[in-house]
């Protein structure tokens, strides 16, 4: 991890050195912006959940998972090592604002952070978690908000069978190279035009690697954008080129050009 960060840090690009309008509009309004997102019902919870020292059962957590080897695991531990951190919240909903993502498809509801975080922003949600004692852990805490909608399924069956459409597909689930590409070939089938897809974890594994190596190389896309621990594709039909971005916020990387760019 440590080399793939620092292969990562080499290449990767700033707001000070884009020209093109569209990945600069994403740098200022989200990577130079989204810790300002005040989200205080998912700190809320967030909090709660690391309190919570209940044992819950995991049977399935998909390939790749850090503890799913274990049966049995605490709430509290399980909030520390694989659900979504707070900035982390901010980031999908900055990057759901930019998108202008109004109805939100999630593959991997686990904890219900991420869930909420869109729900609290006012976004419609699709929440699909395959684990019956993660589904029934996020009921009291999702189940208020009616512009959040849980469903207890498999993520393939789940898109065979469903008939909407989304601005925006979150891929937080099985982390095995096969699944993983079916249910970004299936989940591309439901986006609308113009939306996007974040893939979690992409270097989790080098099956995740594998994945976001041909993803951005066979342009499934026209626009692919790293962040290291997560991964953005979309077809933009305004732009005419391929578009192929490793980013970081300017705080982590304030040169060469800091003081010949805006």
């Amino acid at each position: 991890m440590i080399f793939d960060f620092l292969s990562f840090y080499k290449k990767a690009e700033t707001i000070y050195t884009q020209d093109s309008p569209f990945i600069y509009s994403f740098c200022d309004e989200v990577l130079e912006d989204y810790h300002n997102i005040p989200l205080p019902r998912t700190q809320s919870y967030r909090t709660q959940l690391l309190a919570n020292t209940n044992i819950i059962q995991l049977t399935n957590l998909g390939s790749g998972s850090i503890i799913n080897s274990r049966l049995d695991i605490k709430v509290s531990d399980l909030a520390k090592s694989s659900s979504s951190h707070f900035e982390k919240c901010q980031l999908l909903i900055s990057i759901a604002k930019w998108s202008n993502a109004s109805n939100v498809l999630e593959l991997g509801t686990n904890l219900g952070l991420a869930a909420l975080a869109f729900g609290e922003s006012g976004m419609t949600v699709d929440t699909i978690e395959g684990n019956s004692d993660l589904f029934q852990l996020t009921h009291s805490s999702l189940c208020s908000f009616e512009n959040i909608r849980r469903y207890h399924s498999k993520f393939l069956e789940f898109l065979y069978k469903n008939k909407q459409s989304y601005d925006l597909i979150f891929i937080d689930g099985d982390h095995s190279y096969h699944a993983t590409k079916r249910l970004i070939n299936e989940a591309t089938k439901c986006l609308r035009k113009n939306g996007i897809i974040i893939i979690d974890d992409i270097r989790w594994s080098s099956e995740m690697k594998m994945i976001w190596k041909e993803l951005i190389s066979t342009y499934q896309f026209n626009t692919s954008i790293d962040l290291f621990a997560m991964g953005i594709v979309l077809e933009n039909t305004a732009i005419k080129s391929t578009i192929t971005k490793s980013l970081i916020p300017k705080r982590y990387k304030p040169w060469p050009y800091h003081f010949f760019r805006k």
